[in-house]
């Protein structure tokens, strides 16, 4: 299927209520990324609380967001955790854009925030999830509106968006469909 189909879609504000035919085209978790050039944090093991734990205290630094979903959420975690105050001492928190960024640039060991996010840094690896009982996922959804006059191209989206194509392409960007 390709898209967008033949005729553009109008812009134009339209009510905020929202069909219950929606669909949930894909969810992110937090991931954490190192730099290809330090060895010694290539791989850290992050597979349990306790070693997430570890690797977190034992890095020279943690870039992660002050705003978005994965920097408050990962501020959570580590006040969660009870090491907010170790992370934070060292940590590179930025106000906004790519934590991944501080890892290349040698000021941080990891970097927290969405894979998509970190998927467009170069000289980067992914270490992998937070692991999967301390996550908050984000999901993202797709939806029409109830009041739509567009039902047919929107129902095209939704396909679209639930198709084998688009699913590629979700799990290309980091995206879990």
């Amino acid at each position: 299927m390709r898209w967008p189909p033949s005729g553009a879609w109008p812009r134009r504000a339209v009510s905020t209520s929202r069909d219950p035919m929606s669909a949930s085209p894909s969810k992110q978790a937090a991931r954490i990324r190192t730099s290809r050039a330090r060895p010694r944090y290539a791989h850290p093991d992050i597979s349990s609380e306790a070693a997430l734990r570890t690797a977190l205290t034992q890095a020279r630094a943690v870039a992660y967001s002050r705003i978005g979903a994965s920097g408050i959420l990962f501020a959570q975690l580590i006040v969660r955790l009870g090491i907010a105050h170790l992370v934070n001492a060292h940590a590179v928190i930025i106000p906004s854009g790519l934590t991944a960024e501080r890892v290349v640039a040698d000021e941080a060991d990891l970097a927290v925030q969405q894979i998509s996010e970190l998927k467009q840094v170069a000289g980067i690896e992914v270490v992998g999830p937070i692991p999967r009982e301390l996550q908050a996922p984000a999901v993202f959804s797709a939806g029409r509106m109830a009041t739509t006059d567009k039902t047919a191209q929107s129902e095209q989206l939704l396909q679209f968006l639930r198709s084998p194509e688009a699913v590629a392409v979700l799990r290309e960007a980091g995206l879990e469909p």
